[in-house]
């Protein structure tokens, strides 16, 4: 039995970078044949091909002709089936249009025998194309993986970013596939050890991991500004996160590259404690005693009291349920770089 399916593909190890206007044959293509997709449809340019896998259990093989837009609309979709040593040719020149209209570039068409009856799937064809009025999904570029899926490699630059860490664990140290960076027409190499990846374009904000010095980073857009204030909108390992310009080496032509929101949220202010201490229900150790919290750790800081703030209401738990406890301030250090002001309670 076919399993007829638009797939899903995902990313697996080393990558054949495409871009636009691809066209790409692989075994079991016929002689010639040409698929040529435009903004209504495509087009067909002669040629022939042989079935010759029994996908079906019935003496036939079966082909999914199928296209999706860039954001992974699907456009058409249809099965067809010829008998095994039947040589199918195709007009030159037959246009079929398409099921439904894309809405992004690029428009990405292959040819599938799909598995069935112990035949594993087999890419055909692929092709992608670009209509002049739509605009690029992402990056538009796209990469084949070990099993011939072809697939986007970037999501729109609209400044969204990785949430960030939790402060008492080890953060994320991401790194992209080596050469993907490099295929660009321009990336960026970071300059420090231990930078920080933050969800905003500003030290304030909360960063969501670290990089190692020489990690190449895809850059997906800036924050529009010059000079020391420039920051840049990066993609590494899956994630995504802002970077300051000065702690960069750029490589290539990032002139391109777009403006994006920046819409990150500020450091949580935090409460470093260095041994075991207890917390209360309120600002005042005359109060009901809540329990005794781990040394060596951070903790959230959610209020201050009115009076002189030498007391604040974190983030704790106890017994290891999670609670709001006062403690004074003179048994942690306060870290605030992202200068929250701290509510009073």
């Amino acid at each position: 039995m076919v399993q007829k399916h638009f797939r899903v593909p995902i990313l697996l190890g080393s990558l054949l970078l495409l871009t636009l206007m691809v066209n790409t044959a692989f075994a079991g293509l016929g002689v010639g044949v040409t698929f040529t997709p435009a903004c209504d449809g495509y087009t067909l340019r002669g040629g022939s091909i042989t079935a010759n896998r029994d996908n079906t259990g019935r003496g036939k093989e079966a082909y999914v002709t199928s296209a999706r837009d860039g954001s992974g609309r699907v456009l058409f979709d249809s099965e067809t089936t010829y008998p095994i040593n039947q040589r199918v040719v195709y007009g030159d020149g037959d246009h079929v249009n398409w099921t439904h209209l894309p809405q992004y570039n690029p428009i990405i068409m292959e040819v599938l025998s799909p598995g069935g009856n112990g035949q594993p799937d087999q890419l055909i064809y692929v092709v992608t194309g670009n209509c002049a009025t739509l605009p690029t999904y992402g990056s538009g570029i796209f990469a084949l993986d070990d099993t011939l899926n072809l697939l986007p490699i970037f999501a729109p630059a609209d400044g969204r970013t990785s949430s960030p860490y939790d402060p008492n664990a080890n953060p994320p140290r991401p790194v992209n596939p080596p050469g993907l960076a490099e295929s660009l027409p321009g990336y960026a190499v970071v300059a420090a050890d231990n930078l920080f990846l933050r969800n905003g374009a500003g030290a304030e904000y909360a960063p969501v991991g670290i990089l190692d010095g020489g990690t190449k980073l895809v850059v997906l857009g800036q924050n529009g500004a010059t000079g020391d204030s420039l920051w840049w909108y990066v993609e590494v390992g899956g994630m995504r996160g802002w970077v300051k310009s000065s702690l960069l080496y750029l490589r290539g032509d990032l002139t391109a590259v777009p403006t994006v929101p920046n819409d990150g949220s500020l450091t949580t202010p935090t409460l470093y404690v260095g041994a075991q201490n207890p917390i209360y229900e309120t600002a005042a150790a005359s109060s009901r005693w809540l329990c005794e919290i781990d040394g060596n750790r951070l903790y959230n800081v959610v209020a201050r009291d009115s009076k002189t703030a030498g007391w604040y209401r974190i983030e704790a738990s106890c017994d290891g349920q999670p609670v709001l406890g006062w403690i004074q301030a003179a048994r942690g250090l306060l870290r605030n770089p992202g200068g929250v002001d701290i509510p009073v309670y």
